[in-house]
C-alpha cells in the first residue's frame, strides 16, 4: 500500500464508521435503541473500529517509512 493511501484511510475510516453507524441507527434501529443510548454507542463503536483497523494501518505505515 502506498503512503498516501494509508494516510487517507487513517483519516476516512473513523469518519465513514460514524457516518454509516448514524445512518443505520436512524433508519433501522431507532425503534429499538434510544437516542441517548445511540449517542453513547457512537464513540464506543468508532473507538473499537478505529483501534482494530488503524493500529494495523499505523504498523504498515511504520514499516514503509522504516524501509526508506
Amino acid at each position: 500500500m502506498y503512503y498516501k493511501q494509508i494516510k487517507w484511510m487513517i483519516l476516512f475510516i473513523p469518519t465513514f464508521t460514524a457516518a454509516i453507524w448514524e445512518y443505520v441507527r436512524h433508519q433501522f434501529l431507532l425503534p429499538y435503541i434510544s437516542m441517548d443510548l445511540g449517542n453513547w454507542l457512537t464513540p464506543v463503536l468508532v473507538y473499537v473500529v478505529g483501534i482494530t483497523l488503524l493500529t494495523q494501518l499505523f504498523r504498515i505505515l511504520k514499516k514503509n517509512t522504516e524501509r526508506i
